[in-house]
């Protein structure tokens, strides 16, 4: 995902650093639950709720792009890029909801000691 941003334009413009930072602090967040989930899988840890839609990033990442696209006539990289980096990451936040009942339910079960 990150060779693709730094194949980009690479356009300084505010509102694209701005989705830039936007996209990498969300990556950071279901980076950090997804390390949570494993944490919690051997025991380390509780496994986390599913992360809520974030409606003021979807907001904030719109408008960066909405501005990008009024830039330059309607068609740049950069907001393929946005588009589809967004997508990835929501989908990958979407996702979890599918693994918290399963892993609570593993998590919960007894382990079995292994002898050598």
């Amino acid at each position: 995902m990150i060779g693709l941003w730094d194949a980009g334009e690479n356009r300084s413009d505010e509102r694209e650093s701005e989705a830039r930072s936007e996209l990498l602090y969300e990556a950071a967040l279901l980076k950090a639950w997804y390390e949570q989930l494993g944490a919690g899988l051997v025991g380390e840890q509780s496994i986390p709720d599913a992360m809520p839609e974030s409606l003021a990033s979807n907001r904030r990442l719109i408008d960066a792009l909405t501005d990008d696209l009024n830039a330059v006539g309607g068609r740049s990289a950069n907001a393929v890029l946005l588009i589809w980096t967004r997508d990835y990451l929501e989908t990958a936040r979407k996702f979890q909801a599918t693994l918290v009942s399963p892993a609570r339910g593993a998590a919960a079960r007894p382990t079995v000691a292994r002898s050598t």
